[in-house]
């Protein structure tokens, strides 16, 4: 009676299980505790990105490099990182490394003044004055307040300022046509003044560039009528 009576309840389990299996439904067992969880790799380059700000600050810059790699890795075209990076090479000294990622920052996003800012300090670190005020006056362009950096830069650099150009009289050259005195200098078209390029001369004012801005120097009113005829040509 004793197998009569189990063998039923065994056939009515093995029914269950096999219900279950037709269903298609499986068991799962209990999450390990403490297992991570699964993010997209934006989120995980912004949590790498936040950790390698967090070594930064702690000056531990080696190991901010280390993380700031991972996610560049993961988000190739994000600006912000290369900046990130390139200002974590400059406080190590590795200022080509810098420079290098400061200028790819740059490439992907061209608006941002920070930027160009952080590329000028790095050019100014490495004596570059030229470079480092043509990007410190873009910065400037797109709304920064950089007077202080490009102070220091043209004082370094003995660049001279606009209203530092001082014309005092323009010559008549038979040959050359005009010469101008800048500075106590004779100079012509094409001649540097410091790093400023003559690029004309008038009767009565002279053209210069300087990295790109264009500025015009005129002779005071009271030169004017001393001045030479064009000559003939």
């Amino acid at each position: 009676m004793d197998k009569y009576i189990k063998f039923p309840a065994l056939t009515a389990a093995a029914a269950l299980c096999a219900g279950f299996l037709l269903c298609g439904c499986q068991m799962k067992g209990p999450e390990k505790a403490g297992a991570p969880k699964q993010v997209s790799p934006q989120a995980s380059a912004q949590e790498l990105f936040s950790r390698a700000l967090g070594l930064y600050n702690k000056g531990q810059w080696s190991e901010a490099v280390s993380v700031f790699n991972q996610a560049v890795k993961l988000e190739p075209k994000n600006a912000r990182f290369y900046s990130a990076r390139g200002s974590t090479y400059e406080k190590m000294g590795n200022i080509p490394f810098a420079i290098v990622d400061f200028s790819r920052a740059i490439e992907l996003d061209s608006g941002t003044a920070e930027f160009y800012n952080n590329r000028s300090k790095a050019y100014f670190a490495v004596n570059d004055y030229e470079k480092a005020l043509a990007d410190a006056n873009k910065a400037e362009s797109l709304g920064m307040n950089v007077s202080a950096l490009k102070k220091k830069i043209m004082a370094a650099g003995k660049i001279f300022g606009a209203d530092e150009f001082i014309l005092t009289g323009i010559m008549l050259d038979n040959t050359q046509g005009y010469l101008a005195i800048i500075n106590d200098e004779i100079v012509g078209v094409g001649s540097m003044v410091n790093k400023a390029r003559v690029i004309e001369i008038t009767q009565y004012h002279v053209r210069l560039d300087i990295g790109g801005k264009v500025i015009v120097k005129t002779l005071p009113s009271s030169d004017l009528g001393t001045q030479a005829e064009p000559a003939a040509k």
